[in-house]
């Protein structure tokens, strides 16, 4: 479990995004930002579609295999996991990703839930606020939500997810790691 001035720190850091957006330092000096937006995208720029078309060939079977009858008792929903989201817009670019994956081989046999996850509040709310529209827009088939979690505590969540994405929160507890106690127990090298 992560502690409370981890969750202040991140809540901290997003909240002064939004709350300055006319002196965003921190922002335009990360690669892919809009100087004048609050969002920006750590390491790597997420409406790629090389990037999204990867992510989305690890997805268990495809909507044809289900439509073709390669799999009977297959699940026809993929649940899929983003841990320490922030404010990037990996979740949304996916799912717009998919649904126009579907929308080209006239295939929507398979039903995609995304929930993107981060321990700070501050960061859920804003994407939360900011893909409202599109979410309320979706078919019952598609699902995007924003909620709190604790990576370091997973046990809270009571689905399964058949897939889970990380852009960066691995690395923020391996820099931690290495910056506190080197060769924790909790996080060992």
């Amino acid at each position: 479990m992560q502690k409370d001035k981890t969750k202040y720190y991140w809540d901290t850091f997003y909240t002064s995004l939004h709350d300055d957006e006319s002196n965003n330092l921190l922002s335009s000096k990360i690669n892919n930002c809009d100087e004048s937006s609050a969002d920006f995208e750590w390491i790597v720029p997420t409406n790629s579609p090389e990037l999204l078309d990867t992510i989305f060939s690890i997805f268990p079977l495809s909507s044809s295999d289900l439509s073709s009858g390669k799999c009977n008792n297959c699940d026809p929903t993929t649940n899929v996991l983003e841990i320490g989201c922030g404010v990037s817009q990996l979740s949304i670019s996916l799912l717009k990703h998919i649904l126009q994956k579907i929308q080209e081989n006239a295939n929507s046999g398979r039903a995609y839930h995304i929930t993107a996850t981060d321990i700070s509040s501050a960061s859920t709310e804003h994407n939360r606020l900011r893909d409202n529209a599109f979410i309320s827009s979706l078919d019952t088939k598609y699902n995007l939500s924003y909620k709190v979690l604790d990576a370091l505590n997973v046990e809270t969540l009571s689905e399964t997810f058949d897939v889970i994405l990380d852009k960066g929160t691995l690395d923020t507890f391996l820099f931690r790691t290495k910056r506190t106690k080197k060769g924790s127990s909790s996080h060992p090298p």
